[in-house]
């Protein structure tokens, strides 16, 4: 057998660990060791081939020419950035005009997807909503009559952003009056005065100045009264109000602005404003919700000029006083009839309530139910004064109270079968005279909610001109 010097093999291997030794500087010596192991067990004549000794790997590397292990320090790889799902924009919905229902309404959302949920998150006031999925229509109940009322939905989809909307403050119908012996039947025509524009709606009322042509709302300022009455005067509060306001001038206003007092100066401008030329109602129950004006010497009115006033003039054309106050008198509110008696003359009929609350403490319902030949008149749906045809004995001009026996007129030809248009205003009294004398006051304010007409015992008419 023949066998190789042991100065060879010493040689080798010191050899081979130098190589080792001088690649790997930082190396331990348990990894040269395992270099040798590796380099003993595992041939390096791969280039690139990668072995592992005692968890440590090594790749056959090309060195000076030659296939040598190498510790192998795999290359750091920066992980790709994880990448967000791909999010849609919110479907946030739009509403179309609602649909008011007996105590709430309904509303459709107008881009409805049946893709989408859809969830009311809200109501206000709390309400019962419910959403026909195959539509996007929502019912709205148990909400009540008039009632500001808005509900929030949302929208989720998976993939998309939530949305939300919230919808048009919706006001829900109107109360329908109670009145005992009576039926108070469908709304014929409103006004709740809710716009958010500052000026009136022109299609169904104009604002005056003074002026004596019975085509001026019937003739105005034709009491001695003691204000100039000004368009600007007339305005809407953009939160559901009309407000006519009084101011009180520091001098004499006439001229250059219109004023009837006979007696002295023109101290004070306010506003009026009727639906002659416009809408005229012939019967029905005719309510308005008013907070009267503070202060003595302001002379507030809802009423109502027969349209004939333009041919055959007052008192013959007929006047509904459906609320007149002085405000010297704050407990006290009346309502009257004018006509044409027997005799030829001014007829005057009234009914008053002479221990009410302060009316300009709160708003109040001030209304008239209106049949063929007979005449009622409330507050607050209490029946004080009604006055009929029937007969010829005068009413006599008593003080009434809520238990007063029923009027009949002292007319040649009742004028009230007839259509009639409505005006609200607020006068100044003359402060040449010891009634409703001002008090001092520099502004003040009636507030007039909304004005609406009813069918009354199946009679009323709006006629649209």
């Amino acid at each position: 057998m023949k066998t190789r010097p042991r100065w060879f093999t010493v040689t080798f291997v010191l050899s081979f660990a130098l190589v080792l030794s001088s690649a790997s500087m930082n190396m331990t010596s348990a990894q040269a060791d395992s270099k040798v192991t590796v380099a003993k067990n595992v041939s390096c004549k791969v280039k690139n081939k990668v072995a592992t000794a005692k968890s440590i790997k090594y790749r056959c590397t090309l060195v000076s020419g030659k296939l040598k292990w190498r510790v192998y320090v795999a290359p750091k790889v920066t992980p790709a950035p994880e990448v967000a799902p791909v999010v849609e924009a919110a479907l946030n919905p739009t509403f179309a005009t609602p649909e008011k229902t007996s105590d709430g309404f309904i509303i459709s959302i107008s881009n409805f997807n049946p893709d989408f949920i859809y969830s009311v998150v809200s109501s206000i006031p709390a309400g019962l909503a419910s959403i026909d999925t195959a539509t996007g229509k929502i019912t709205v109940t148990n909400v009540g009559p008039e009632v500001e009322s808005t509900i929030t939905v949302t929208t989720t989809r998976t993939g998309y952003a939530s949305g939300t909307a919230t919808s048009p403050s919706v006001l829900t119908n109107a109360r329908t009056p109670s009145v005992p012996g009576h039926v108070i039947g469908a709304l014929l025509w409103s006004d709740e005065f809710d716009s958010t524009s500052t000026s009136i709606d022109s299609k169904n009322w104009t604002a005056r100045y003074c002026g004596e042509s019975p085509t001026n709302g019937g003739s105005t300022c034709m009491n001695n009264e003691q204000q100039s009455y000004q368009p600007s005067a007339v305005t809407q509060s953009g939160t559901g109000d009309l407000l006519i306001t009084a101011n009180r001038a520091p001098s004499d206003i006439s001229p250059p602005f219109p004023c009837l007092h006979a007696g002295g100066p023109c101290t004070f401008t306010s506003g009026r404003l009727d639906t002659q030329g416009k809408k005229s109602f012939k019967y029905g129950y005719i309510e308005s919700r008013i907070k009267v004006p503070v202060g003595s010497g302001n002379w507030p009115a809802f009423w109502m000029l027969g349209d004939s006033i333009t041919s055959i003039f007052w008192p013959s054309s007929g006047e509904i006083d459906i609320m007149e106050q002085w405000r010297n008198l704050p407990k006290r509110t009346s309502a009257a009839t004018h006509y044409k008696n027997t005799s030829g003359g001014h007829q005057y009929e009234y009914g008053e309530i002479t221990d009410g609350p302060d009316y300009a403490e709160d708003y109040h319902l001030y209304a008239v139910g209106w049949a063929p030949n007979q005449i009622s008149f409330y507050v607050d749906g209490q029946l004080f004064f009604r006055e009929s045809a029937a007969g010829s004995a005068s009413c006599g001009g008593t003080p009434a109270n809520p238990s007063r026996p029923d009027c009949t007129a002292n007319s040649i030809a009742w004028p009230f079968n007839a259509p009639f248009f409505l005006i609200l205003n607020n006068a100044i009294s003359d402060q040449n005279t010891v009634y409703n004398p001002w008090d001092g006051w520099s502004t003040s304010t009636m507030a007039v909610d909304w004005v609406r007409v009813y069918q009354f015992d199946g009679h009323g008419e709006v006629i649209y001109r």
